[in-house]
């Protein structure tokens, strides 16, 4: 028995169909994800402009108020005649006044004085040789570095009485709360990973 006249038309027309509305509907779904892509990336490079500025501002901001601290003559002064209780004091008190999370001098080739977490607790910062070797080539260093598994970005500034006498860094934690001052002025959702390398 053969397929009846109706029954072929009816599959011929549903073949037609199929064969119009494939292309029709790739079309329409490429054209769709292309222009998404396209709004994507946009928004990207819109915001990852905000974003570098804006940390780019914050960066000038925290190295203006770090310099306050390299050039106060008590902390001069108490660098100057190695007085480490004097320089961790100044290093709290300061931090804590410009909402730095650590705050460490260095010597001329690096090697850390003293250092202060936001508690006033002494901790342990690693290898700051590399740091005030780009801050020494520079006159003075705004970058991301890890410390202790958490990402901060430091500023470090020479202390000079008149001549340079040791390095001033102060770190500012890259965490949640930047995070989310960041997404308001980017509208882009950020997150911080610290890794290796």
């Amino acid at each position: 028995m053969g397929i009846s006249f109706r029954a072929r038309m009816a599959l011929l027309v549903l073949v037609l169909f199929v064969l119009v509305q494939v292309p029709t509907v790739y079309a329409f779904y490429y054209t769709i994800h292309k222009s998404a892509v396209s709004q994507a990336h946009t928004q990207l490079r819109s915001g990852g402009r905000i974003f570098r500025q804006a940390f780019d501002a914050r960066g000038k901001r925290l190295l203006d108020a770090v310099q306050i601290v390299a050039s106060d003559f008590g902390f001069k002064q108490a660098v100057a005649t190695g007085d480490t209780a004097t320089i961790r004091s100044v290093l709290y008190n300061h931090g804590r006044r410009i909402g730095a999370d650590v705050a460490v001098l260095a010597d001329l080739d690096g090697h850390v004085v003293a250092s202060s977490d936001n508690a006033g607790h002494a901790m342990q910062v690693g290898d700051w040789s590399a740091l005030i070797a780009s801050a020494r080539t520079h006159e003075n260093l705004s970058a991301v570095s890890v410390i202790e598994g958490m990402p901060y970005q430091l500023v470090i500034v020479p202390v000079a009485a008149p001549t340079r006498i040791g390095w001033v860094g102060m770190g500012f934690a890259l965490n949640d709360a930047l995070a989310g001052q960041l997404h308001d002025l980017s509208a882009l959702h950020v997150s911080f990973v610290a890794g290796q390398g």
